[in-house]
């Protein structure tokens, strides 16, 4: 297959891919969680042999609330799709009438840094904590895998493997070849909003029309 096995996705409609996963028959949702899980795409039709292995699918998308309470089933709320997704509300911080474009001479040691960090992570196979990232993960690992009750509860199920994705990148990007403490207290702090945010979208659903009604 290809060499490079990468594919950044970014759907400023997401609605559009929810309404597709309404449709009977739709393999989108299985696609995705299978390309979290180990990248090894193989839907499973009938006389489809197609097949993708070892991919890394990245995806950004922009939904409203409205829109996304509207088309969001309740199986992909429980089903382990929403949870492989980092949830943030976003709004509007300031108000420009005449923006501008960032001056190249700032992009540029920014490109520059994303680009060597990119390189070093193409060479890194293991990335381990060190000895103060394995106190703090040790201290924090119970309350990430903590069951929760309802909607919001199986939405941020995967907190303790995103915690632990996201304080990679950090590394990464710093060319480390060890998960820090700052790298860890980040990824903490990201996953701390996103679960933040969760509360405020998915408010206290239970995942039961009759019981949330009660």
């Amino acid at each position: 297959g290809a060499p490079d096995k990468r594919l950044f996705l970014l759907e400023e409609e997401l609605g559009q891919g929810l309404r597709v996963m309404m449709r009977e028959g739709s393999i989108l949702s299985p696609i995705l969680r299978q390309a979290w899980d180990s990248g090894n795409l193989h839907p499973i039709i009938k006389n489809n042999s197609e097949r993708a292995t070892d991919a890394h699918l990245s995806i950004i998308g922009h939904i409203t609330q409205h829109e996304l309470k509207k088309y969001l089933g309740e199986v992909e709320k429980f089903n382990g799709l929403c949870n492989r997704f980092i949830w943030c509300l976003v709004g509007q911080s300031k108000f420009i009438s005449n923006p501008r474009p960032l001056p190249k001479e700032s992009l540029a040691p920014l490109i520059e840094g994303i680009g060597a960090s990119a390189s070093f992570a193409r060479k890194s196979r293991e990335l381990t904590r060190d000895a103060d990232a394995e106190a703090i993960w040790g201290g924090i690992y119970k309350s990430l895998r903590q069951e929760k009750p309802g909607a919001v509860g199986a939405i941020t199920r995967r907190a303790a493997p995103i915690v632990m994705r996201l304080a990679t990148i950090y590394a990464l990007l710093e060319s480390s070849k060890s998960i820090k403490a700052p790298h860890l207290k980040a990824a903490i702090a990201v996953w701390d909003y996103a679960e933040k945010s969760a509360h405020i979208i998915f408010g206290d659903s239970l995942g039961n029309k009759k019981a949330d009604k009660l």
